[in-house]
């Protein structure tokens, strides 16, 4: 068995590692909310991190892609670009879903004409997930190859062991940061790799939601999908559009300029959702998309269609939030449908 790029930390260790980091990097991880909530943010106080969390936080999609981006002020002629900052910074203690969503946010913004807004924060950006060893219940990652557990697209990688984490070593990035911090880190036995494989296994065995995308996506294909079913999902949506925001890999935006007055402003840019009216509608009210069913249709052919025939992968990484819709037609129940359509 291989060890090469392969380490041991123990447990106890993290925070201290964490604590070095911090000098460096600014760190953002699961940390205390209001209430009994747990947000996704900066990590001020090493010990307020939260490593073993048992609920769905919100995606990191908002650190590479803000909700509200402020692009460029304009004052006449003038134009001054607004930049974003170059700080480095470390997402840690992230699930696999969520790293897996941040290669497809990637792919879409870092294709032709690259988005060099989103391409400079993630260079600034190391990725350290931990392994899901007890998957939550909405969870269907397996189907979407995005968890619990990744073999490729993380910086570095923790697998939970008992009093000890074992560590991957996924790009350079992660390589570099072992190198410079390598007191904390020891040299891993055969055994430790074997012990890993059974922890994947067990953490496999507890996802207890699966869905064939390959069926899926050949009944579409073959348009055995009638409009009609379309129509009867649109019954119970009433398009608040949280579907796609709290998505960790929907790229809907609009461009607007925020005036101050005739000739001075900022252009922004602001997240979207394809099922919204506007988002299609044309200037003097022209709308290819009219009712909500064509709208939901599109939106669902784009996660389980368009996007294999660019990518070769589905735009869902299995994370489940999308259950949050009380409409009941979150991609895991909408899949089921036309699985059984």
């Amino acid at each position: 068995m291989d060890t090469e790029n392969r380490y041991i930390i123990k447990a106890d260790h993290i925070l201290p590692l964490l604590r070095k980091l911090q000098m460096q990097f600014e760190i953002l991880a699961p940390i205390p909310g209001r209430g009994k909530d747990i947000l996704f943010g900066p990590l001020k106080k090493i010990e307020d991190v939260i490593i073993n969390y048992n609920q769905m936080l919100p995606s990191p999609k908002n650190i590479l892609f803000p909700q509200i981006e402020y692009l460029f002020n304009y004052e006449s002629k003038n134009i001054k670009e607004y930049k974003p900052e170059n700080f480095g910074k470390i997402l840690f203690g992230l699930h696999s879903c969520d790293v897996k969503s941040i290669k497809i946010l990637s792919d879409f913004f870092l294709r032709q004409p690259i988005d060099n807004y989103f391409k400079s924060r993630l260079e600034n950006i190391t990725l350290i997930n931990i392994v899901c060893t007890n998957p939550f219940d909405t969870s269907f990652c397996e189907s979407t190859r995005s968890g619990p557990y990744l073999k490729s697209g993380f910086d570095l990688q923790l697998t939970p062991m008992e009093n000890k984490y074992l560590i991957e070593i996924g790009s350079q990035k992660g390589a570099e940061l072992i190198k410079n911090y390598r007191w904390f880190f020891k040299n891993i036995y055969k055994t430790e790799i074997e012990e890993q494989f059974e922890i994947f296994l067990q953490a496999e065995g507890k996802l207890n939601r699966g869905i064939d995308f390959s069926t899926v996506v050949k009944r579409i294909q073959n348009k055995e999908i009638e409009f009609s079913f379309w129509e009867t999902l649109a019954l119970n949506c009433v398009d608040c559009g949280s579907c796609t925001y709290i998505c960790p890999v929907c790229t809907c935006f609009n461009v607007v300029d925020k005036a101050y007055s005739d000739n001075t402003g900022d252009r922004v840019r602001v997240w979207d959702a394809c099922t919204y009216r506007g988002f299609t509608e044309m200037a003097g009210g022209s709308n290819p998309r009219k009712s909500l069913a064509e709208r939901l249709r599109h939106k669902f052919l784009h996660k389980l269609l368009y996007t294999i025939k660019d990518f070769n992968y589905p735009g869902c990484v299995g994370c489940g939030r999308c259950d949050i819709c009380f409409g009941h037609i979150g991609m895991y129940e909408v899949a089921k449908k036309i699985i059984n359509y």
